[in-house]
Order: C-alpha cells, then sequence, then structure tokens
C-alpha cells in the first residue's frame, strides 16, 4: 500500500469514528444541561442503603456518561448508552446493566426545585415495568423525589 492510500486509509478510519465521539459528547452534554450529573439519594445526610441508594451520574472518558449504584453492601457502575430530551422536559435514560443482564430505559423529571423523580422504568423493549407514571407497578405507591447531595 502507497503511503497515499495508508494515509487516505488513516483519514478514512478516523472519520468513521466521529459520531462515537459525537455521540458520547451529546450525551454527558444533555446530562450536564439537564443537571443530571452529581450525586442524588432521597436524604444525602444518611449513608447509602438498600432504603436510601445513592445514585450519582458522573462524564466519564471520552464523554461517557456513568450510572452509579451504591446501595451500602452493594454498588456498580453501568454505562449510560443514551440520554434524551423527552415530553415536557423529562429526560429519558438507557442504561445497560451487565450483572442484571438487561438494558433499561427509564425517564426522569426534575422539579422546580431542583428534586428529581423516576416517572417510567422497564426493560428497554418496554417490558418488566417497574414505574409507570410516577408509580411503582407492585404497589401503586408514587416514586419519591431525590435530591442532588453534590
Amino acid at each position: 500500500m502507497t503511503s497515499h492510500l495508508r494515509s487516505a486509509a488513516f483519514i478514512l478510519a478516523g472519520l468513521l469514528a466521529l459520531p462515537n465521539v459525537a455521540v458520547a459528547q451529546n450525551l454527558a452534554e444533555t446530562a450536564s444541561k439537564w443537571g443530571l450529573i452529581g450525586t442524588w439519594a432521597l436524604d444525602c445526610t444518611k449513608p447509602a442503603s438498600g432504603s436510601n441508594g445513592h445514585l450519582t451520574y458522573a462524564i466519564r472518558r471520552a464523554g461517557q456518561v456513568s450510572h452509579e449504584r451504591n446501595f451500602g453492601d452493594r454498588q456498580d457502575v453501568n454505562e449510560v448508552q443514551q440520554v434524551k430530551l423527552g415530553a415536557g422536559g423529562a429526560l429519558e435514560l438507557v442504561v445497560n446493566f451487565p450483572k442484571l443482564n438487561q438494558t433499561r430505559k427509564y425517564t426522569l423529571i426534575m422539579g422546580p426545585d431542583g428534586r428529581t423523580r423516576a416517572m417510567a422504568n422497564s426493560k428497554v423493549d418496554g417490558s418488566e415495568e417497574t414505574i409507570k407514571e410516577g408509580k411503582f407497578t407492585h404497589n401503586s405507591g408514587e416514586t419519591p423525589w431525590q435530591v442532588r447531595c453534590r
């Protein structure tokens, strides 16, 4: 292969990689602009536990966004695959949970005071809903508001 062909192949490979970088930057940018980046909990003055999970959304390498869950004795880090604005300013997320062997989508809203609340949560195909219209499907209780800890 001549040096011109190698150069052209290198440039083409770089151009093909640009959409992935742009998608990652869009994830981080959308999450940041919406106000998602940080740690959220029901009560930031209490330690992480099964009843007071601390959920952190952080920007990682190359603009990737991670969803880090801390339930005290259980912790994991998962990749946010999609972030987009939904109806009424809601934020729609798709997160891969390898340990659960699931990819889930959920919708968050932000109140005027900056708190967030989950309005929907299901497998990415819409099955296995755990939250629908702001209520837990197993008991019809409303989802709680979370505050930003940091």
